[in-house]
C-alpha cells in the first residue's frame, strides 16, 4: 500500500471516528445534512493554500470518493513531510471536544477565534494534529497529517495552527 494511501485511509477512519464519537454527547445530537450551504474546503483560493504552506496543484477533494454526508474534506502536499488538510462539518464544537478518539486538548487562537489543537488517541507518535473551531456553518478543523516515512520537521500542531492562521480570513466565520 503507498504512503497517499495509507495516509488517506488513516484520515477516513478519523474522520469516520469522529462522527462516530458522538456518543459521549448526552442523547447522542445527530448533525444536519451538509447540503449546498456547508462550506467546501476545496473552494480556498489557491494564494491561500500556498499561503499555509501547500502546494494547491495537489487538491484532492474528498477521501477515495467516500460519501462522508456530515463531511466536506480537502487535502493537500505540502511538498514537505506533511499534508494539509481542511474539514468541514454541521457537528458541533462540544461534539469534537467531546470525541473518545480525541486527546490532549490545547487551547489555541486562530485570528480572533477560540480554538483548540488535539491529537487523535491512536496516534502514539504524535505525528498528526488538528486545529478545531466553530464557524456558522458548523465546525472546521485544519489538520497537519504526518507523511508515511517522513518524520515531522516541527510539532504537528504548530504547523496545524499556523496553517490555520493563514486561512482564517478564506474561512466562513
Amino acid at each position: 500500500m503507498g504512503k497517499s494511501v495509507r495516509v488517506m485511509a488513516a484520515c477516513a477512519a478519523v474522520v469516520v471516528a469522529a462522527g462516530c464519537g458522538s456518543d459521549a454527547v448526552a442523547g447522542s445530537p445527530t448533525a444536519a445534512p451538509l447540503g449546498d450551504a456547508q462550506f467546501d474546503p476545496c473552494s480556498i483560493p489557491d494564494e491561500a493554500i500556498a499561503a499555509a504552506g501547500a502546494d494547491p496543484g495537489t487538491e484532492q477533494p474528498d477521501i477515495f470518493g467516500v460519501d462522508l454526508s456530515e463531511w466536506n474534506v480537502c487535502k493537500w502536499d505540502s511538498n514537505s513531510w506533511y499534508y494539509l488538510g481542511v474539514l468541514s462539518t454541521t457537528y458541533s464544537f462540544d461534539q469534537v471536544r467531546d470525541n473518545p478518539q480525541s486527546r490532549a486538548f490545547q487551547e489555541v487562537v486562530v485570528g480572533t477565534r477560540d480554538a483548540v489543537s488535539y491529537l487523535d488517541v491512536n496516534d502514539p507518535d504524535l505525528s498528526d494534529c488538528d486545529v478545531a473551531f466553530s464557524s456558522s456553518r458548523g465546525v472546521l478543523i485544519v489538520r497537519v497529517t504526518t507523511k508515511v516515512n517522513e518524520v515531522s520537521a516541527s510539532p504537528p500542531c504548530d504547523v496545524a495552527t499556523r496553517a490555520a492562521n493563514a486561512l482564517d480570513s478564506y474561512l466562513p466565520r
